[in-house]
């Protein structure tokens, strides 16, 4: 561990601890702040009390190496998980450090700043959009969806920076590049720098309409290449609106597709919203039987994994009701969905633990 008294420039020391000791301060003095993974190499996670993660972290984390900010905005999320941090002061350390320049330190305050989205109600909405354009608004626009920048200096953060601010914070700027972008590919494949196009597609789904959707479904149809294929499919399973996500459901039951392709990529999608993870959740309950008649042997063990981000107890009844009797007769089944379960299970104890913090940060924006 280390410790000190302001920056690094300033004094600090450094002490080794093994197992539960109480040791003598060498500096002679009560630390400002107190570091317990110093160097951010150890393979333990501290639970930090008594605001000591504030004093840490609050005003940049000056003192600190990179690596040991990473580890402790990385034990920060983990806090969070258990409940011994509140997400209120876990979202005020993301707001600091999602400015840094760092890239690493930037995608560690993203893991922080998704964890409210999927758990507040439509009314908290937009605030939640606002405090995301503020932190990473103009960090994500500078990277952009097809930037050179990106390619550069950043190529692990470009595609969850922009993807989140796009969708968590309804970016219009980054939306429109995306659908641009988009249509360009969809014109002319060589338009367009390849590993672009997938992200591109899938922004481009989220507020699109029928007639983008059937340019995606034509141009899936028309490829040889297996990774367009993909893309176009996981970005058709992408749209925003349930209805069109029906139409590409019904894709995976179509003789056009290999199923195989089809129900990864399509059911795979992330869900931008309740509304649409109760499509699919009814796409697998209304065709269980003729789905597993067009898929391998066991891959039906899958089917509860693709619903798991619902998250109170009457989805997690219904879920356990529905699945456990036919899922018993599939390798692997049983255990997939006593996870998906338990998942299930964990988030609504987070959401009723941590949601009022959430919306107590929020209020601000």
């Amino acid at each position: 561990m280390r410790y000190g008294s302001g920056s690094r420039a300033e004094r600090t020391c450094t002490l080794l601890v093994e197992a539960h000791q109480t040791l003598p301060l060498a500096c002679g003095s009560c630390p400002e702040w107190v570091l317990g993974n110093a160097g951010g190499l150890g393979y333990y996670r501290v639970d930090y009390r008594g605001g000591l993660l504030a004093k840490l972290l609050g005003d940049g984390g000056a003192p600190l190496t990179l690596p040991e900010r990473v580890a402790a905005l990385d034990d920060a999320a983990a806090l969070v998980e258990t409940g011994e941090l509140s997400l209120q002061d876990a979202l005020a350390l993301a707001a600091i450090h999602g400015h840094d320049a760092d890239p690493h330190v930037v995608a560690a305050t993203i893991e922080i700043a998704a964890r409210p989205r999927d758990l507040l109600p439509e009314s908290d909405r937009p605030r939640y959009a606002r405090f995301v354009e503020a932190v990473y608004g103009e960090r994500a626009r500078a990277l952009g969806v097809t930037s050179s920048v990106a390619d550069d200096d950043a190529p692990e953060l470009r595609d969850t920076l922009v993807a989140f601010v796009a969708d968590s914070g309804n970016d219009p700027r980054l939306l429109a590049d995306a659908t641009t972008l988009a249509h360009r590919w969809l014109a002319d494949r060589r338009s367009v720098r390849p590993g672009t196009a997938g992200l591109a597609l899938r922004l481009a789904a989220l507020h699109g309409d029928a007639a983008l959707f059937e340019r995606f479904r034509a141009a899936a149809l028309a490829t040889a290449d297996r990774r367009e294929r993909r893309d176009l499919l996981t970005a058709m399973g992408s749209f925003d609106d349930p209805r069109i996500v029906a139409r590409a459901e019904a894709l995976i039951l179509a003789p056009d597709f290999d199923a195989r392709e089809a129900v990864s990529a399509i059911l795979g999608a992330h869900a931008v919203s309740t509304a649409v993870l109760e499509e699919r959740y009814r796409f697998i309950k209304s065709n269980f039987e003729a789905l597993a008649e067009k898929l391998p042997r066991d891959l039906p063990a899958r089917f509860p994994s693709w619903v798991r981000g619902f998250c109170d107890e009457e989805h997690r009844a219904d879920v356990e009701a529905f699945f456990k009797d036919k899922i018993a007769r599939y390798s692997g089944g049983p255990r997939n969905l006593s996870q998906v379960l338990e998942q299930i299970s964990l988030c609504t104890a987070f959401k009723r633990a941590q949601l009022p913090n959430a919306q107590a940060f929020l209020a601000r924006y």
